[in-house]
């Protein structure tokens, strides 16, 4: 858990400053207190195939001028890519949208650094995400 991301933030998500303030990150060049974190997944289930989804995310580390892209790769029976530039981000979200989920009703969210990711250690964030059925 990182605790610098923008406190305050003008995004379509509107949340407090305790969930912009707070990331979840990884690192994909270097080692970062002994361990490298080349990507995360987060399994979003129960969800209806019949349906497609939208999902929104915000990723932001306060403090820097570097742009730290983070990649978001949903992928249910098809895959959607998104990326944000995630330094000092206080009003951008970028949105997957039109994401069926797969057979079992599955959505998986990969989160790496963007290949535009200026940071020596590759750091990657999420600090929220807003799924909606479409």
């Amino acid at each position: 858990m990182n605790p610098d991301g923008e406190k305050t933030t003008t995004t379509i998500l509107n949340m407090p400053s305790s969930v912009s303030g707070s990331s979840y990150y990884g690192n994909t060049k270097a080692a970062f207190g002994g361990v490298l974190v080349k990507q995360s997944v987060i399994r979003l289930s129960g969800l209806n195939r019949d349906h497609y989804y939208g999902i929104c995310f915000l990723g932001s580390r306060g403090g820097t001028s570097e742009g730290r892209q983070t990649k978001y790769i949903a992928k249910g029976q098809n895959t959607v890519t998104v990326n944000l530039m995630t330094g000092s981000n206080k009003t951008n979200v970028a949105c997957a949208e039109n994401i069926t989920p797969d057979l079992e009703g599955n959505i998986y969210i990969t989160i790496t650094a963007g290949d535009l990711n200026d940071n020596a250690t590759g750091f990657y964030y999420l600090n929220a995400l807003r799924i909606q059925q479409q």
